[in-house]
This record gives C-alpha cells, structure tokens and sequence, in this order.
C-alpha cells in the first residue's frame, strides 16, 4: 500500500511507485506527502478525520497490514519503499502499482487534490492496478457515478445476483482468456482471493482473466501498458506472488 520509492543505490537503476492516496483509511486532506510515509514506514501517525470513525484496534491493524505489503513488495522487488503523494515521483517511475480497496469516488476525489489524474492516466511504464486500482482504469463506476481514468473503455456495475452474498469476499477462480508475461508460470484457473462489490464485463482483448459470480466479469486485464487484477495478489499465496513477480519482471 502506499506510494513507493526505491532509488537511487537501493534500486539498481529502477524507481518502483507504489501509488496510495484516500484508498485506506487515513485522512488524506491533512495528510501530506511527508506524513503519509511516517504513517506507513516509520511511526503509526494516525488521524481522526477519516469519516468511517475507526477504532484504534482497526487502525492499528491497518498499520500493519501495510506495513507487511510494503515488506513483501521490498522482499520481491529489492526496493526500499517510501511512501508519497508526490507525482513527481510516480512519472519518474519505472513501474507503478496501485493497490487499495476502498470507494471509486473517493478513490477519484484523492487523486485528483494530489494531482495525479493525467499523470497516471498519460503513463508510458508497466502500471499495476490492484482491486480498486484496476477499477479505476474504466470510463465509469456506477458507485457514486463516478468518472474514472478511461483507460479502458467499459463501466463498473454492481453485482445483481439476489442469491449471493454482495460483497464478493473469498477465493474464486480466474480463467485465462489471453495470454501475457502476467500470467507467467501461473496455471490457468488458479484460485485468487477477492473483496468487491462492484465488477466491469468483459472488455474484448483486454480482458486476460475471467472469473464467474452470478455472472462473469474481468477478473485480469491488460491495454497496452496497464495491467489490472480485480483480485488481492498478496493475500492469494504462491499463485499472487508470483503474479507481482511477473509484473516486477516486466
């Protein structure tokens, strides 16, 4: 989670941006750059004004939780990640990943107070969206109506089965429909773990993967350089690491 950083002598040669803003809950608005990085990395600064009113308990547990992605991402890419908001950054990247769950307007909102709307959407390296960083890359979500980067053409739908649990959470398959470094070394129909409420159809070529709840939707996508996975890779084992891997690889 977060917005990383890997520079300099830590990274040879590469900056991995690991893009977070108002995806989990911190208070972004008073929350900058410097801030974000000491939540995250180097002390738990936790704010109050996030409106979902966490307990200290929650936040605590939010702490860690990043605290071992931002481990992992370190442990497969050799970076040293520092979180920021600071597009600068992200366009000096080598590659960007945007993890989160969270809200598609409130997703947009934060990107577009840290100015990283064009700067995301104009962006020429690997680009890994995950869950609502994949959802993201369409033209619209129905949540809230909101207007995403439209990377992707398609909308964003919630699920509309009366006989299944909304939100998806637990392991599904994905079925490959297309072929890419991605997918490397990842057997098709593999079991990856999922938290959504909302889904996009099927996007032609861009779809890579297929999953099935009540109907099917994209599970995996790829349009030129940004890849998607509706998924959560870093809590979906072996099959997610190595997923990250192959993106890190690219």
């Amino acid at each position: 989670m977060g917005i990383g950083e890997g520079g300099g002598g830590r990274v040879i040669g590469w900056i991995l941006a690991v893009v977070l803003v108002l995806t989990s809950p911190i208070g972004y608005a008073q929350a900058g750059p410097k801030r974000l990085s000491d939540w995250l990395l180097e002390r738990p600064l936790l704010t109050d004004d996030y409106p979902l009113g966490l307990s200290w308990r929650v936040r605590g547990e939010v702490v860690s939780q990043a605290e071992k992605r931002l481990s992992l991402l370190k442990s497969l890419s050799g970076a040293d990640p520092e979180v920021t908001a600071d597009p600068e950054v992200v366009r000096r990247a080598s590659k960007v990943i945007f993890p989160g769950q969270g809200a598609a307007g409130q997703t947009m909102q934060a990107l577009r107070d840290a100015g990283l709307v064009d700067v995301l959407r104009n962006l020429k390296v690997p680009f890994l969206g995950i869950c609502i960083g994949m959802q993201i890359l369409f033209e619209r979500s129905e949540e809230g109506d909101t207007l995403c980067l439209g990377v992707v053409p398609g909308i964003l739908k919630r699920f509309s089965s009366s006989q299944l649990k909304i939100p998806q959470i637990g392991w599904n398959v994905v079925k490959f429909s297309g072929d890419s470094p991605l997918l490397r070394g990842i057997p098709n129909e593999s079991y990856f773990y999922f938290v959504h409420s909302y889904a996009a159809s099927l996007v032609g070529a861009s779809t890579l993967g297929v999953s099935f709840y009540g109907q099917p939707f994209t599970s995996i996508l790829q349009k030129d350089n940004f890849y998607g996975v509706q998924f959560h890779p870093e809590k979906s084992g072996d099959v997610g690491l190595q997923l990250l891997r192959n993106f890190i690889a690219l």
